[in-house]
């Protein structure tokens, strides 16, 4: 593949807080043909989180996922590498993020930013590769993880669209398959990640009209 059409990752050689969302803005106004999106830890994104403004200000469409683990997790490392009483005891000074919990919905709805705390479907083999990267998103983004039981027959990815618990659902084609006749117009479910298997237009078309065209499909199998 030409480097041209490769992805990248662009981060800094340092602990440079806050720089993620703002670098991310620059990167989409220079490629504006390209998706972007910013990866950030709640720490840093609290540094920087008034760059939305500038997003929203001049309409630069870029996705932030935040990994919401409730700590300043740089601070933690550098403490831990001097071996002293906070290594000893597992006490960290100034690195707490919680109690008060941060809500990043509201900071974003505060700049004119839509922020949404998604729930991802469990409903296959723990050992099924599909399943593990269903559940780490949620894990560490703050999100929740709704678990549904299997009956067989393909019920439960009925379930799944018409529970009206779930807001992203990561699947195999043919997975897709076994929904695009549902009437899905209804269903709470707005973003389908799907992987595994080639991915057909004419499939992902006649899903995306179950919807009514509310729903937002990504395709992460690299081949096709």
């Amino acid at each position: 593949m030409p480097a041209a059409h490769r992805r990248r990752q662009h981060y800094t050689t340092s602990g440079v807080l806050g720089w993620g969302v703002a670098a991310a803005i620059g990167t989409k106004m220079g490629l504006p043909q390209k998706e972007v999106w910013c990866l950030t830890g709640d720490g840093s994104f609290n540094f920087g989180c008034q760059a939305l403004w500038s997003a929203a200000r001049y309409e630069v469409p870029i996705g932030v996922v935040i990994f919401n683990n409730g700590q300043y997790q740089a601070n933690r490392q550098n403490q831990s590498l001097y071996r002293g009483r906070m290594y000893q005891t597992g006490k960290y000074v100034g690195v707490n993020l919680g109690h008060p919990d941060i809500d990043h919905v509201k900071i974003a709805g505060g700049y004119g930013v839509e922020g949404e705390r998604v729930t991802f479907p469990l409903c296959s083999s723990l050992s099924f590769d599909l399943t593990v990267t269903s559940i780490y998103p949620p894990l560490l983004t703050g999100g929740t993880i709704r678990v549904f039981r299997d009956p067989g027959r393909g019920a439960v990815l009925e379930e799944i669209f018409r529970s009206g618990e779930v807001d992203v659902v990561k699947l195999t084609p043919s997975h897709l398959a076994l929904i695009r006749d549902l009437d899905n117009r209804g269903s709470r479910v707005r973003r389908l990640v799907v992987g595994g298997e080639a991915l057909e237009r004419d499939l992902a078309e006649r899903v995306r009209e179950s919807f009514a065209g509310r729903v937002e499909i990504y395709n992460e199998y690299t081949t096709s």
